[in-house]
């Protein structure tokens, strides 16, 4: 199981994956959800490639961590259109990457 945090109108709210189909979970973002329900869900793995707590963090709950994102190897800043077949890299440093293909729905 794969959660997100999506920004929508009036903020933002978790969404399971489940098929390509992005799923309300009912809380504002992933964390809370996770603070919620804990690090997993009954009859599942661990949700994340990584859970940290701020303890482990440089800068403890506003730690200054670098994030990336790479499409296809490329580093990218703005919005871009994300199409079939492309890779979707976002690295933390310190904490890990996750790479995500692209799959039209």
């Amino acid at each position: 199981m794969r959660l997100a945090t999506i920004r929508v109108p009036g903020g933002t709210r978790a969404v399971r994956l489940d098929g390509g189909q992005a799923v309300e979970t009912g809380h504002n973002d992933a964390g809370e959800l996770l603070a919620h329900q804990g690090k997993s869900f009954e009859a599942t793995t661990p949700v994340v490639p990584a859970l940290v707590t701020p303890d482990e963090l440089p800068g403890g709950v506003r730690p200054a961590l670098p994030i990336t994102a790479a499409v296809d190897g490329e580093t990218v800043q703005p919005p871009r259109h994300l199409v079939a077949g492309m890779t979707l890299t976002t690295e933390i440093e310190g904490i890990g990457r996750l790479e995500n293909a692209v799959r039209a729905s």
